[in-house]
């Protein structure tokens, strides 16, 4: 055994070792005369920690400082994350309308529009090949539908 190792000291005055360690220890402090006195130094202390008086604890003191500890247990932006949803929710609907109004403005920029009714104009050729291909109750359809009806 190492000479004075205080962790194995203190497991072994809180009854926290097995048998083979305790013997082992018995033996080190029949020969160790520093580690006796240090094991008969904390005797006295722990004794004397045992004859303070004891305050009683105020009913649900324990659940409170578990739930304190739980709080500061978790992460930062875990505690306030609510707070944050509340805060960001606005701003995330702000950028919606934001992007939808952008996206349906070069959208629109993008479509190419008829010049003239007259089928053999490849603009009108084109213009009808891209209709085919817009779902239905998309954001350009609706785009296209108030276009055709304001015109």
């Amino acid at each position: 055994m190492n000479h004075c190792e205080p962790i194995k000291l203190s497991a072994f005055l809180d009854g926290e070792l097995t048998d083979e360690a305790k013997e082992q220890i018995l033996e080190h402090l029949s020969h160790c005369r520093r580690c006796a006195e240090t094991i008969e130094t904390w005797r006295q202390v722990y004794g004397r920690l045992d004859e303070l008086p004891t305050n009683p604890l105020k009913p649900f003191f324990l659940s409170r400082v578990k739930t304190r500890m739980q709080q500061h247990s978790r992460p930062l932006f875990r505690r306030h994350w609510s707070a944050l949803q509340k805060a960001m929710a606005p701003a995330a609907v702000c950028a919606g309308i934001l992007l939808g109004t952008l996206l349906g403005i070069q959208i629109k920029s993008f479509i190419p529009t008829l010049s003239s009714n007259d089928p053999a104009d490849a603009s009108g050729y084109i213009y009808a090949e891209f209709l085919d291909t817009i779902p239905s109750g998309s954001l350009t359809a609706s785009l296209i539908s108030v276009d055709v009806v304001s015109e």
